[in-house]
């Protein structure tokens, strides 16, 4: 990665954790957990009876809301990441 797409990298990270930080982001969470739950619980209970297409659907959406939450989850973590290689990258240009 070059340093401005470091650097929107952690502009980024910074807007997700701002937003974390946040009743509404703790709100954003405990919802996006619930739905995780609902769609584990629709995929082990009904799964004999679902047809492929609503299976592979059921899939997809438990897959999208696990990738949002990893992503939230680990903005802190990321930024941290992000500005270490930010560090790096103007060691170098100096």
């Amino acid at each position: 990665m070059d340093k401005k797409e470091v650097e929107k990298a952690i502009g980024d990270l910074k807007a997700i954790n701002i937003a974390m930080d946040s009743e509404g982001g703790d709100l954003l969470v405990k919802t996006y957990l619930k739905d995780v739950l609902n769609s584990m619980d629709k995929l082990a209970y009904n799964f004999p009876t679902l047809s492929h297409i609503e299976l592979v659907s059921e899939c997809a959406k438990l897959h999208s809301k696990l990738e949002i939450l990893r992503t939230i989850k680990n903005s802190k973590k990321n930024q941290i990441i992000a500005e270490n290689d930010l560090r790096e990258i103007l060691e170098l240009e100096s």
